[in-house]
């Protein structure tokens, strides 16, 4: 089936609902991020209670197809765009789709990072984790998470305003000076966020930092490591085999 089978018209309402579906699981990251700025035990607290939602496998699939529906939809428009910008396009839009482009990889990094590390290690993540990683590594991971947070609050913005503006039959009409000032607000708490992830705001609780530490460590050491020693057996093996096929062909 040829992907002209769907006109352009769908595939824009594809996107939006799916964007729209996606964008309230986006929410509740952002509404949890925000409690950054006050407190280590808040963000906790509400993070504990989200993640019994979002982490029902019927709800992360959702999510997942909500996200791939998003992706792809995007994927053919531009292709039918030719990959270039159309001319009517402005400087909000441009923007918009660029800040897609760098969540297309930054989620996925954010994902291994607060879904995929817990599943390994059989604990749930938290303030902490987040934490640990912008101490240990605060040249990486401040540009990361602060790139994360700019690209991941203008994208929703906008895209929440065209995807009902899309679906709705009036088109929903904000200025442009209302709409950058939300967004500089929201960019701002965001950041401030981050700093208190990074304990810059208040003292931060790390009696398990040793805990978290060493189950960091563990996972990554059986990462890079795995592959090596495995490799380091089927060489051993093999000069084990071709030194006995030696000692018997010298008999």
């Amino acid at each position: 089936m040829s992907e002209r089978t769907i006109s352009s018209l769908t595939l824009r309402r594809l996107q939006a609902g799916s964007g729209l579906t996606f964008g309230t699981f986006g929410t509740l990251h952002v509404a949890n991020l925000y409690l950054a700025m006050f407190s280590q035990r808040s963000v906790d607290s509400v993070m504990t209670l989200l993640q019994q939602v979002y982490h029902r496998k019927e709800v992360e699939c959702l999510g997942i197809a909500a996200l791939a529906t998003h992706a792809m939809c995007g994927f053919v428009l531009a292709r039918r765009r030719g990959g270039s910008i159309v001319a009517e396009d402005d400087f909000r839009k441009t923007l918009h789709r660029v800040t897609g482009y760098i969540l297309a990889g930054s989620v996925t990094l954010h994902v291994l990072h607060m879904r995929v590390y817990p599943h390994l290690s059989g604990k749930a993540s938290d303030f902490l984790s987040v934490h640990y990683c912008i101490k240990s590594w605060p040249a990486v991971f401040y540009p990361a998470f602060g790139l994360l947070v700019v690209a991941g609050i203008y994208h929703q913005c906008y895209g929440i305003v065209r995807a009902i503006t899309s679906l709705s039959p009036r088109p929903l009409k904000i200025s442009s000076r209302r709409f950058n000032i939300a967004v500089c607000v929201l960019v701002s708490c965001g950041l401030l966020s981050v700093a208190g992830f990074g304990g810059l705001l208040y003292p931060v609780n790390t009696v398990r930092w040793k805990e978290v530490d060493q189950t960091f460590h563990e996972l990554l050491g059986a990462v890079t490591t795995t592959p090596m020693q495995h490799l380091t057996s089927v060489f051993q093996q093999s000069k084990d085999l071709f030194t006995s096929l030696s000692s018997s062909l010298s008999r």
